[in-house]
Order: C-alpha cells, then sequence, then structure tokens
C-alpha cells in the first residue's frame, strides 16, 4: 500500500514539474538536491567546452528549474553560436546542446578571416586547424582594382557559396576563389580542372548538373585546348569559352 502511495505521489511530483506549476517550480529550485553541479555540452566542434561554459555564464548554485532563457541569451550573443537548446537532466546536470556558425569561405579583413553563409566574421583562427576553404574576393573582378563589395554582396557570395556546398560538396572541394563582377554575375574559379563557372544567383541544381556536363564534353572533345569558362547566365545554354590558338 505504502509503494503504491510512493509511486503515486512521485507520479503525480512529476507531472507538476513538467507541467512546471508555479508553485511547485519554485519549491523545487531552492532545494540543495537541485542544484546543478554537472554541465555538458553537445554539438560544439570549433568551441572547447570550456569556452562554450564561459560563454553561458552559469551562476553558482543554480538550479535545474530555474529560468534557461539568460544563459540561453548569452550564449546566442557569442558570435560562432547560431543556435542553443539547454535539456534538464535531473536531478543535477545541464547539457547545453549549441549549433555552431559553419565557415564557408575566408575573406582577406586583412589577415584571413573565416565567414559564414551570412557573412558573418568568425573567430576561429586558421593557425593550427585545416581550413581548406575559398577565398572570398572582397572587391569587383572587373579587371581592374575594384570597388569594395557591399555587406548584402558579400552575404550573397557566402550564401551561394553554402548552396554549392549543399547541391555538390564534391565540386565545392574544388572551389579556389569566389568574386562578383561589374555586372553582378557569380564567379567561381574552380582549381582542377582550372576553369571558371559563371552565372546569375541563384544556382539551381538542373543548371550546376548542365554545366558540369558540357564542361566534362568539352574537356574530352577538345584535350589540347585550355578551357576558360563555362557560362551558365543564359536560359537553355551553356557557352564555353577557351584561349584562342595565341593563347589570349
Amino acid at each position: 500500500m505504502r509503494r503504491g502511495i510512493g509511486l503515486f505521489v512521485t507520479i503525480s511530483l512529476g507531472m507538476l514539474i513538467v507541467l512546471e506549476v508555479p508553485p511547485v517550480v519554485r519549491a523545487l529550485s531552492r532545494a540543495e538536491m537541485f542544484q546543478v553541479v554537472d554541465v555538458s555540452v553537445e554539438g560544439a566542434q570549433h568551441l572547447t567546452r570550456d569556452e562554450v561554459l564561459t560563454a553561458a555564464a552559469i551562476p553558482a548554485r543554480m538550479s535545474i528549474w530555474d529560468d534557461m532563457e539568460p544563459p540561453a541569451v548569452r550564449l546566442r550573443s557569442h558570435p560562432l553560436i547560431r543556435e542553443v537548446r539547454i535539456r534538464r537532466r535531473l536531478p543535477r546536470r545541464l547539457v547545453l546542446e549549441v549549433s555552431e556558425r559553419e565557415p564557408v569561405a575566408l575573406l582577406p579583413r586583412p589577415t584571413l578571416m573565416p565567414v559564414d553563409r551570412e557573412a558573418h566574421l568568425l573567430p576561429i583562427s586558421p593557425v593550427g586547424r585545416r581550413m581548406d576553404l575559398p577565398l572570398l574576393q572582397p572587391r569587383r573582378d572587373d579587371g581592374a582594382e575594384g570597388t569594395e563589395l557591399t555587406p548584402v554582396q558579400l552575404r550573397e557570395l557566402t550564401s551561394e557559396l553554402s548552396r554549392l556546398s549543399e547541391l555538390d560538396p564534391t565540386v565545392f572541394a574544388l572551389v579556389s576563389e569566389v568574386a562578383l563582377d561589374s555586372w553582378g554575375d557569380i564567379l567561381v574559379h574552380l582549381s582542377q580542372p582550372r576553369v571558371t563557372l559563371r552565372y546569375r544567383a541563384p544556382l539551381v541544381p538542373a543548371r550546376l548538373s548542365d554545366g558540369l556536363l558540357v564542361l566534362t564534353d568539352a574537356l574530352e572533345r577538345e584535350p589540347d585546348r585550355t578551357l576558360v569558362s563555362v557560362d551558365l547566365r543564359f536560359a537553355d545554354q551553356v557557352v564555353v569559352r577557351f584561349f584562342d590558338s595565341q593563347g589570349r
């Protein structure tokens, strides 16, 4: 009988906790048995556990039932953290699940700085890390010095790089540099083969597929000629350009 009563009380208390009934939560938040003594971090790749904990700034003697929004807000303010979820693990553990911003390119500022798909500068030092990422050209590629790109134009380039990485990771791995020309066209320079893909954003899967098919065919048909660019700007057409016999 006592066991049944105990089980009923436990279940009832558990339901009140899950529903976060204010009087119950307030009472539990003052109980020492629910004070946070262990915090684990999940999802971090570029940040260390200590860096995440420092950003969260969880106060001493915090209860597992306290409001988790303040530490979540502090975590979201970190330039490398895109989103965060804080989970409770009874009786005294918290799990900080973070989603980091992923670098898609390197931007000279003036040293090379990683940027994500929204062109946010990421505080990740390339030193000691393998960051084989494309170079993001900060000026227009118009054959001269070029004007500085606006933040909106930089975001267009990083967004296109992110799109390409999702459409075809193999092609993305071959990208050495990406730029914007004076016409507003995207120039994606590949390292192997050394050729430029030119297109108007956004790049859709069908156009990328068409371009790659024509690129492969051109290399097979003209193995002795130097292919310069594959132009995807025109509807239902893919235009290829070679160096002429004078090497121009």
